[in-house]
């Protein structure tokens, strides 16, 4: 065994029972081969070399390639913008060039291609030719878009049974649900709850129609996540009554956020001609509470502000 030579190497170069003299297994293996297309071009990028999985995935003979630049593979766009020849060129530059894209087989159809590009190098690491090998991923690209269309029906689906549709706010029902999966996930946790809701907002509905009043909630619903944070949750709680929940913060903290809501939303575009201002109740909770027991101490808080002469915070 020559210097250098693998055991593997060996046993490659010796003659296999049943190959007629001369013939190289690897080659056979190459030429046979039919999940990929491989072919070998020159410097320029012309055809040397067509195996079967070639001729299977592009359409084209190994007589219709032979001598011919591998450029014929691509869309006319792709070759007008100098693609084939950028990948000939990042392939010398780096030693491979690895692009997924629609590439067109002899009878004009397009199919979904991984290619893999590699310089072929000398000894004194001038390239003298390439290798690509091609893998037609139209299936797969089909599965994944399919995949992608159920996994956007799902989202859809549960984005319409946990949201509200006017103002994209968590429902009740979510609201419930979360809060009770929040207190026993964080039960020694500081978190608090706003609850708010329009002042005279039935006055807004009769003298400028349910389109005004829609829009005064949706108004809200932008206020409130504009002035909270990404782990905030805003839940419409029914009719113009929404709660926004904040992890994390205590009373004191909550009280601010709340101010700074009441005073974003006074100063915002007035609503059906008029000034739109809030009554919001805070509520931090309680160790022991139920959801249900911490939104009464809110609701509580809500009262009081109202009692209070409105646009306020409690």
């Amino acid at each position: 065994m020559r210097k250098g030579q693998s055991s593997t190497n060996k046993g490659l170069n010796r003659q296999w029972p049943g190959l007629p003299p001369g013939e190289d297994p690897f080659r056979q293996l190459v030429d046979n081969v039919r999940e990929y297309a491989i072919c070998l071009m020159d410097a320029d990028g012309h055809v040397r070399s067509w195996n079967a999985g070639a001729e299977l995935i592009n359409g084209y003979r190994a007589d219709e390639m032979l001598g011919h630049s591998f450029s014929v593979l691509y869309a006319l766009a792709d070759i007008q913008r100098g693609l084939p020849q950028q990948l000939l060129d990042t392939a010398r530059e780096q030693g491979r060039a690895k692009l997924e894209g629609w590439r067109v087989r002899k009878d004009g159809t397009c199919f979904w291609a991984e290619a893999v590009i590699t310089a072929l190098n000398d000894a004194d690491g001038e390239t003298y030719g390439f290798a690509m090998i091609t893998r037609d991923l139209t299936d797969q690209l089909r599965q994944d878009e399919e995949l992608r269309r159920t996994q956007d029906r799902s989202r859809r689906f549960w984005n319409a049974a946990i949201s509200d549709p006017l103002t994209g706010a968590y429902n009740r029902r979510y609201m419930f649900n979360h809060l009770r999966g929040e207190l026993d996930r964080r039960e020694h946790a500081v978190s608090s709850l706003l609850l708010f809701d329009v002042d005279h907002f039935k006055e807004i509905n009769d003298q400028h129609g349910h389109d005004a009043g829609d829009q005064v909630l949706k108004r809200i619903a932008t206020v409130a996540r504009q002035v909270s944070r990404d782990s905030d949750m805003l839940f419409r709680l029914g009719g113009d009554e929404f709660v926004l929940y904040l992890p994390g913060v205590g009373a004191a903290g909550a009280a601010v956020i709340a101010q700074r809501l009441r005073q974003a939303l006074a100063e915002s575009a007035p609503a059906g001609g008029r000034k739109v201002t809030l009554s919001v109740g805070v509520a931090e909770r309680k160790r022991n509470d139920t959801v249900e027991a911490w939104i009464r101490l809110a609701d509580l808080a809500l009262y009081r502000a109202k009692q209070a002469g409105r646009d306020r915070v409690v």
